[in-house]
């Protein structure tokens, strides 16, 4: 089969010329694809499908056509069309990946039968320098890749360098993780991962795909220094409803998904709820650690109009002793009356988009949404106990105008943002009767209003060129700029360079302190908006360039460069150890700058990957400079996946790094890290003390190996469909990993602290 017809050809309004559009999608995932030539054999020059999937091409008279729909990775689609006289004619088509046999390494349900999804290279029909799409079913086939979390796994590309055991926070091209703008479908998300990094608030049997915008972000994308990260959710299957989910050592997830309204719409309805704490402490303290996370979509197509409704809701809780005591093989051992800290946070978004196509290559799409965060905690240190609250509220609409050819696009927009933020701390009178101190309250809803224009096309076959401009205005005051350019140009077939340039502002940031030791297990962002405080806006200006290679259908080769200096930055680091800043922290500066080299290698039921790179990353007030700790300077990631027999396929990756910093804590902390079938992790004490200079330390070499094998087993109970289950060995070499260094004072001898030793991890997956 070269094609599927994914609707019946249909008629509609005239645009005034005989015409033919639609949208082309993948077969497998539904996901809708950019970069398909469209040619007729009467019609004006072909078109290619634009970045939402669209495509509109002329015909050059009414009368019997063919079309044909054609992608580097796909079968060709030939579809014979009657277009009446004076009238557009719809057509929606999907088309088919090529079947490369490729092994799935996670739980993820594929459908009855063996895994057919073939491997992705990265988009190669972007304008965009920066630009990747994860393709959810691609996942299982990428190497390096562990676990099924599309999200997650944006952090494992050559602009995020080697992060930790626990992804708690994505740091994109040296940034931080308030510094990426998540997205649900174009609405805003404030929160993107439960504690600890067990998962992303997005269940993976939900997610089509993610696009991650590292460096040249369009100019409808702003707000954030780093990186724009969209989640794309699966298309509903067209027949029936479908059920899939997950289950592992903690917990559980479901997905439904269907038509309704006799197809002319479609519900998704998504949840997850942990039934086991990530750290799990003796007694209470294992119930009061969970989490859990739901997703609703519904959506109706009337005409030329689709509308979508959306729902996002969060929510985790973490509690652990306040103090820490000596402890035998990384073991806590803490009496049940000793006070807890307690740490809740949860998260909001409510949407509808509203995308209507006034002709063929013109589509005006307008978003509505209310998105919010909230945070409370209770910090028992004995020498500075208190109570934390933020929270945050955006409301906003955004409206923008899509138009153009497969040679050229226009888009102009406009959005009005209301952020309301709050941030307090009532610090809390001593045990020993100590007065309290003044609170401290930060407050600002600043309104920002933002507009935008970009324009892409492409020259002679060998050049595209994307040039932007993005102006904000605060309060009615303030114009901030943001100029964005991007080039490539193909060398020769298969060789191709890209360079581009972006100023970008941000006008929320955190007072979560990512250089605590806790917040591998905390997490959650503390946003506070601009003015708070006298908070200014942040900026960051990049330069980046990249050369890709293909060798063949084999081998592709990607070399990725950049270099960034930030402004305005909020440096909450400066205060503490604890994982949330006490007072109005100082404002810094920074920059960072990184090269990457990527490979690809697949060939039959053979994939490798590999990932080499060095980076540096620097923050700087008038009394601190220091590099953040969680990105490694130096790393070397390599791995294989083999495909045994049909329905069954063995990973294998190995990860070493170097290079990275921590801070020296003094006082009683305790850490296990969690992993495995044994058990969760456990945390005690109140980091709060740092010795030495921030981040003064620098960790032994990294190195971890890992091992898993995936088996899929058709089923049928009523219908049919397939259980997938996982076994992982994650440290097979058992190396003992620190994570950082604790010690009573400065001459005492320091404790390390320590990634989770050799462990066995199981999944269990279904799709019906």
């Amino acid at each position: 089969m070269i094609g599927t017809i994914l609707a019946v050809v249909a008629l509609f309004g005239s645009p005034g010329r005989d015409s033919v559009y639609g949208a082309v999608r993948d077969a497998i995932s539904g996901a809708r694809l950019s970069g398909v030539l469209v040619e007729g054999d009467a019609a004006e020059p072909g078109t290619v499908s634009r970045e939402e999937g669209t495509y509109a091409i002329v015909a050059g008279s009414a009368g019997p056509q063919r079309l044909r729909f054609s992608r580097a990775g796909y079968d060709e689609l030939l579809l014979s069309v009657n277009i009446p006289p004076g009238a557009s004619l719809r057509v929606d088509v999907e088309l088919d990946p090529l079947p490369v046999p490729l092994p799935v390494l996670e739980v993820a349900g594929h459908g009855a039968g063996p895994p057919s999804a073939p491997f992705t290279p990265p988009d190669r029909d972007s304008f965009e320098i920066g630009f990747r799409r994860l393709a959810a079913d691609s996942l299982p086939f990428d190497p390096l890749v562990v676990g099924d979390d599309p999200l997650l796994m944006s952090g494992t590309g050559p602009e995020s360098g080697m992060q930790s055991d626990l992804p708690s926070t994505l740091r994109i091209r040296g940034g931080s993780s308030d510094q990426n703008l998540v997205l649900l479908e174009g609405l805003p998300v404030y929160g993107s991962t439960h504690l600890g990094g067990a998962a992303s608030l997005f269940d993976p049997e939900a997610v089509s795909s993610v696009d991650l915008h590292s460096a040249v972000p369009p100019a409808h994308l702003g707000g954030r220094l780093s990186s724009a990260i969209d989640v794309h959710l699966r298309p509903p299957p067209p027949a029936a409803f479908q059920f899939s989910g997950a289950v592992d050592p903690t917990a559980v997830r479901q997905t439904i998904a269907g038509p309704i309204a006799g197809g002319a719409g479609s519900i998704l309805l998504s949840g997850r709820q942990s039934y086991r704490g990530v750290f799990a402490q003796d007694g209470d303290r294992w119930l009061a650690n969970d989490f859990h996370d739901f997703l609703a979509r519904g959506s109706l197509q009337r005409g030329r109009n689709d509308v979508a409704l959306y729902l996002l809701a969060s929510g985790d809780r973490l509690r652990f002793p306040a103090s820490g005591l000596q402890t035998t093989g990384n073991k806590v051992d803490q009496p049940p009356e000793d006070l807890d800290h307690q740490f809740g946070w949860g998260s909001l978004t409510a949407g509808a988009v509203w995308n209507h196509s006034r002709k063929p290559g013109t589509t005006l799409a307008t978003r509505l949404w209310r998105a919010s965060s909230d945070a409370d905690v209770l910090w028992a240190a004995s020498d500075r106990p208190a109570r934390v609250e933020s929270g945050l509220e955006d409301l906003g609409v955004n409206s923008e105008l899509v138009a153009g050819s497969g040679l050229s696009q226009h888009r102009l927009g406009v959005a009005l943002q209301r952020t309301r933020s709050r941030y307090q701390i009532w610090p809390i009178a001593s045990p020993a009767g100590g007065a309290a101190a003044n609170p401290v309250r930060l407050e600002s809803t600043p309104t920002i209003i933002s507009a935008y224009g970009e324009e892409r096309r492409i020259f002679a076959g060998r050049w595209s060129v994307s040039a932007g401009l993005r102006a904000n205005s605060v309060n009615a005051t303030n114009l901030l700029l943001e100029p964005r350019f991007s080039v490539r140009y193909r060398l020769a077939d298969g060789v191709t360079f890209s360079a581009g340039a972006a100023r970008v502002h941000q006008f929320v940031q955190s007072m979560r302190n990512e250089e605590s030791l806790l917040d591998r297990a905390f997490g959650a962002d503390l946003p506070i908006s601009i003015g708070a405080g006298g908070l200014p806006a942040a900026r960051s200006d990049q330069l980046s360039a990249a050369l890709e290679t293909r060798l063949g259908s084999t081998t592709t080769v990607t070399l990725d460069a950049y270099v960034r200096r930030f402004t305005g930055l909020l440096v909450p680091a400066a205060g503490s150890a604890a994982p949330f800043s006490s007072i109005m922290p100082p404002f810094g500066s920074g920059h960072a700058h990184g090269i990457a080299l990527d490979t690809r290698f697949h060939r039959g039921q053979l994939e490798l990957r590999a990932n080499l790179g060095v980076a540096a990353s620097e923050r700087s007030t008038e009394l601190l400079e220091f590099s953040p700790g969680a990105l490694r300077s130096r790393w070397l990631a390599v791995g294989v996946v083999r495909r045994l027999g049909k329905l069954a396929s063995v990973r294998l990756a190995s990860t070493m790094a170097s290079g990275g910093p921590t801070s020296l804590i003094g006082g009683p902390v305790e850490w296990q890290s969690p992993g495995g079938l044994a058990g969760a992790g456990e945390i005690a004490g109140s980091p709060n003390q740092i010795l030495g200079a921030l981040n003064g330390v620098r960790l032994p070499t990294y190195f971890r190996t890992d091992l898993g094998v995936v088996r899929q087993w058709p089923v049928s109970v009523g219908r049919n469909g397939v259980l997938t289950t996982t076994l992982a060995v994650t440290n097979l070499l058992n190396r003992r990993n620190p994570l950082g260094y604790v010690a009573p004072s400065d001459f005492q001898p320091r404790r390390a602290l320590l990634f989770s030793a050799r462990s066995l991890t199981m999944q269990v997956g279904w799709r019906f």
